[in-house]
């Protein structure tokens, strides 16, 4: 499956999503992370790629695994071959609370790691993002990362930056 297919059809749902979410006044937080996970879920299941997640209306039978999603490739369920998608979504806007969660992902795997946050300031975020990618040890010379930031109010909440450690 090809990387680069799999970023940009992310971002897709991502975006799509999140202009759903606004039309329907739905800024409640589980409310958010429900709908995003189920319409990755359903990206993923089109794909035939295989996902853990916690339960949601597409599949009720999934559980969540070391990330709040995954998408990955494997003979049965519990038979991993390649995680292709670790993901991480926190909604706080304290910048502690998002490097806590987003540590989860410096140290994994993953062939992309996705970091779903609100902040204030979201192009700082991705900044003090980097420079955590930039300057861990866990982090790896071509690991690549998509950051998704929710801005509030507005009519495509959404802004992205893709980042591969150089």
């Amino acid at each position: 499956m090809n990387i680069n297919e799999i970023e940009q059809s992310i971002i897709n749902v991502l975006r799509d999503t999140g202009k759903q979410l606004v039309a329907a006044c739905a800024y409640s937080n589980p409310e958010r992370t429900k709908t995003i996970f189920r319409n990755l879920t359903n990206y993923a299941y089109v794909k035939n790629l295989r996902v853990w997640s916690e339960p949601n209306e597409r599949d009720k039978s999934i559980n969540e695994w070391l990330y709040d999603f995954t998408i990955y490739e494997g003979q049965t369920p519990i038979d991993i071959d390649k995680i292709l998608v670790a993901l991480e979504s926190e909604w706080n806007g304290d910048f502690k609370e998002i490097k806590y969660d987003f540590y989860k992902l410096v140290q994994s795997r993953s062939i992309l790691r996705v970091m779903i946050f609100q902040a204030d300031d979201v192009n700082r975020t991705f900044d003090d993002l980097v420079k955590i990618v930039d300057t861990s040890a866990m982090s790896l010379s071509g690991d690549r990362y998509l950051f998704a930031g929710w801005r509030w109010r507005e009519k495509d909440p959404f802004i992205f930056r893709p980042y591969v450690k150089g």
